[in-house]
């Protein structure tokens, strides 16, 4: 029936997520620090209760599930096999923008800066990846991602071209409000609220309340990735990587907080995302990506202090 595809889709939706997440993070950090990001990310309430429980929202859900597969695929392509690994990376992420528009433009907007990131870092380093030759690998790797971004916003344009083209011809002003339930000023979230417990459902209630957390799991093992990044530059592994997943949790935090009213007022297109705490989802990600980050130093000193019982 119609209701036991949609629950399949949602139980698929958080696998997806899961090996996604895992794949991507183990190219960095290892099988068991990717195993236990998989696992922050699918248990972050969130993305294991609030999007498909209490909200109910497949489309937004399946892009949690979606993109840590572009992140993995566009991470590929500095791995040899361009022709065969560009035009997947492409086909994914044009996947992802077809999930939930409203989530495709912050994923894009995630996907483009830190395919930026991959193109600067050798620069920020400043140290041998600086030779020549290596900076024009690195530069041609950037090309090749940034190639599968355009390749993959051609193939989707199907979907998103119309909404440009007759924008006109329907009440897109409708998704925004002044004042409404669609006002994003009537949806930040307070600090209690992130960093307090997972409530229990009441399935008495027609309407029942549910807090925006991001779990207590999810935000102590991230604040520790990101203190370790911080503090620990030279002993992490792929150090800048965990820089910018540590940046981007401190602002996608701040942007669910109402401190970033300002800049929601001022960036086009923020107020469309109606909900600050929609970014919950890629704060996840994140989190799981530096709870990684985390386990993967507490792995190194446990081996410098007693390799053989390690495993």
């Amino acid at each position: 029936s119609a209701v036991q595809v949609v629950k399949i889709v949602f139980i698929l939706c958080l696998f997806s997520a899961g090996l996604g997440l895992y794949s991507f993070v183990q190219r960095y950090w290892g099988k068991r620090p990717a195993l236990f990001a998989a696992i922050i990310y699918i248990c972050s309430p969130y993305v294991q209760y609030i999007d498909p429980y209490a909200r109910g929202v497949l489309a937004e859900c399946f892009s949690f599930g979606l993109f840590p597969w572009v992140l993995w695929s566009f991470s590929r392509l500095d791995s040899g096999n361009y022709w065969r690994r560009l035009p997947a990376a492409a086909i994914l992420f044009a996947s992802l923008l077809c999930t939930h528009n409203l989530m495709a433009l912050v994923f894009s907007t995630i996907l483009i800066v830190w395919t930026s990131w991959q193109g600067i870092k050798p620069r920020i380093n400043n140290n041998s990846l600086l030779l020549t030759n290596r900076k024009k690998t690195n530069l041609y790797i950037t090309f090749l991602r940034l190639g599968a971004f355009v390749l993959g916003i051609a193939l989707a344009s199907f979907f998103w071209l119309p909404v440009i083209l007759e924008k006109d011809l329907v009440q897109l002003g409708n998704l925004i409000s002044d004042g409404g339930h669609f006002d994003f000023r009537n949806h930040f979230l307070s600090v209690s609220e992130l960093l307090g417990k997972t409530l229990w459902l009441d399935w008495g209630a027609t309407e029942p309340y549910y807090a925006f957390n991001l779990g207590i799991p999810q935000w102590i093992l991230g604040l520790t990735g990101i203190l370790i990044v911080l503090f620990r530059r030279k002993k992490v592994k792929y150090w800048l990587d965990g820089l910018f997943f540590a940046l981007s949790s401190v602002l996608l935090l701040l942007l669910v907080l109402p401190v970033s009213s300002p800049a929601w007022e001022v960036i086009p297109f923020m107020p469309f995302l109606q909900f600050p705490w929609r970014l919950l989802g890629p704060l996840a990600l994140c989190l799981g990506i530096l709870s990684a980050i985390a386990l993967s130093e507490i792995e190194s000193l446990f081996s410098r202090l007693n390799p053989k019982q390690l495993d």
